[in-house]
């Protein structure tokens, strides 16, 4: 066999480029490693299941074998990269089941190798008791952990926060949310927005505890307890932790691939290393993290034409994000750069229309809330990429 494209990762990122790639070229090599199973699903709906009365099973769209057929590769699962040996073209890999370890070439490489959790710091007996979910091998530990239970304390509102605080209210759960900041959605939101859909997820039965950090977790009497900067003290079946994702970078750093915030690469998603790239939540394109679905699909596409011979920078339009909080729907687009911006807010009833404005009166980016977001087509069409 030639000497395979290999993809390091089995999540949307590397699974979309296998797609592109197979649509430009049937036959040039492909190989998937991954430390998990290899099974297709959509992350999106991991925060939004239960909401749906959907099983774990369910979003497990495709398992590994069938995307082998489609896209014409090898996939080799639970197999951990030890090393690369980029002088080589090559890596070390180690079979997670039998032990056996070998060395695998490669044409080109490409780091699909995704975030991980943030881990809280927390003092007390059970701070290793915390969950977190990032994938759906996390999420079906996570549901499995649930059954039974009634009571979840949620650290962190931020988009996955609010997500999941929105699907276990609307599931049933009793949830109560502690937020270091003063309104859910600070990074993205104007206060007075974030204060609606705290209310509207309150209103769905969120408890807050804005403002507030949690200082320690304990296990006593079968619950947990959960201390706050305060003083204060919630009781919990579960403790869930949403405060962000880290992108992986140390396989890349031990390689001698710079990485800062996460792997670097430049517009054409290539790292400092010839034949080495690096797409989804693990890369920094040009000092940028974007860790949503949209820039995947973009950088698929470029980065399959480059591969195959045809350089192609990965180039970005206007890209809003869903945020999937169905008690209140919000739509936010915003650029990468809100110097010399203002926002424009217009509100009916407990819906916005924000739109956000250059100093040269350029729309840049916007904001949309409950009816107000079937707007997003028109917005879209009138803003300005800067």
């Amino acid at each position: 066999m030639d000497t395979p494209i290999i993809i390091l990762g089995s999540g949307l990122a590397g699974y979309h480029l296998a797609r592109e790639i197979r649509q430009r070229d049937q036959d040039v090599p492909l190989c998937m490693l991954t430390r998990d199973a290899g099974h297709f699903y959509s992350k999106p709906m991991l925060s939004t299941a239960m909401g749906m009365g959907k099983e774990v099973d369910v979003l497990m769209s495709m398992p590994a074998e069938k995307m082998a057929q489609q896209y014409h590769m090898d996939i080799v699962t639970h197999t951990e990269v030890t090393s690369i040996l980029p002088q080589e073209n090559s890596l070390c890999v180690n079979s997670l089941h039998s032990g056996v370890s070998e060395v695998m070439n490669y044409r080109a490489l490409i780091l699909c190798i995704g975030a991980e959790p943030r881990i809280p710091v927390l003092e007390g007996n059970a701070q290793a008791d915390v969950l977190s979910v990032n994938d759906v091998y996390q999420y079906q530990l996570f549901r499995e952990k649930l059954v039974n239970k009634k009571q979840v304390v949620l650290l962190g509102a931020g988009l996955v926060g609010c997500e999941f605080a929105n699907d276990l209210t609307r599931a049933g759960y009793a949830v109560d949310i502690v937020e270091p900041a003063s309104t859910p959605l600070a990074s993205l939101l104007p206060p007075e927005i974030g204060i609606e859909l705290q209310r509207a997820l309150e209103r769905q039965g969120a408890r807050w505890h804005c403002g507030r950090t949690a200082k320690s977790v304990d296990y006593n009497d079968d619950a947990y307890s959960v201390m706050l900067d305060d003083g204060s003290s919630i009781s919990a079946d579960i403790v869930f932790s949403a405060i962000g994702l880290s992108p992986r970078t140390g396989l890349a750093a031990q390689a001698g691939i710079y990485t800062e915030r996460g792997i670097c690469v430049n517009e054409y998603l290539q790292t400092n290393l010839p034949n080495i790239y690096a797409i989804g939540d693990c890369a920094e394109i040009n000092h940028w993290i974007l860790p949503y679905i949209a820039p995947i699909m973009h950088c698929s596409k470029a980065l399959a034409a480059s591969l195959l011979g045809e350089l192609t920078p990965a180039a970005f339009p206007v890209m809003p994000v869903v945020i999937k909080t169905s008690a209140y729907p919000v739509v936010v687009c915003r650029p990468r750069n809100m110097s010399d911006t203002q926002w424009v807010i217009k509100k009916n009833n407990h819906d916005f229309r924000a739109e956000l404005r250059h100093k040269d009166h350029q729309l840049v980016g916007f904001i949309l809330t409950g009816e107000f977001t079937k707007e997003r087509a028109e917005l879209m069409s009138r803003t300005s990429v800067i």
